[in-house]
């Protein structure tokens, strides 16, 4: 087996290339690769500017960690992916201006750990990105729908 941080390492680079291959070894050993793709998270919650990959693209492998481990709804992630969402410096707004709030919804949908505070003070906080606080919305309301979170 391949060391999982170099797996994970291999999907990093700007959003605009493509890593079928490198995302198939991950894939691969997925549960192996999880707690690297969560500190990938962690760092970039920590220091936002280590997410832009040049011209002011997203790290690809920060896509692709939170699609994992949204998808495999890993709680763990959550946290570091609220304080993410949460940047005042502008870097995460910037990286993430042109995706889809649905997706970004997704995200906080699948690594919600039932702790709702979080999310709801980004859907008040009026000094965050809008986007953001759409998909946070957007995913507060799915997670009381499924009952995942009282109202």
């Amino acid at each position: 087996m391949t060391d999982p941080n170099v797996l994970v390492d291999a999907l990093r680079g700007p959003t605009t290339t493509h890593k079928e291959a490198e995302l198939d070894d991950v894939l691969a050993e997925l549960d192996a690769c999880e707690p690297a793709l969560l500190a990938m998270l962690e760092a970039g919650a920590e220091d936002p500017n280590t997410l832009d990959r040049g011209e002011g693209e997203l790290d690809l492998g920060l896509a692709y960690a939170l699609a994992l481990l949204s998808r495999r709804q890993h709680t763990p992630a959550f946290a570091p992916t609220m304080r993410l969402l949460a940047d005042r410096t502008g870097v995460v707004a910037d990286l993430l201006d042109d995706w889809d709030p649905v997706t970004i919804a997704a995200w906080i949908y699948g690594l919600a750990d039932g702790e709702s505070a979080p999310i709801r003070a980004l859907v008040k906080d009026r000094e965050a990105f809008p986007p953001f606080r759409c998909a946070a919305l957007e995913a507060l309301v799915l997670l009381c729908w499924d009952g995942k979170l009282d109202r």
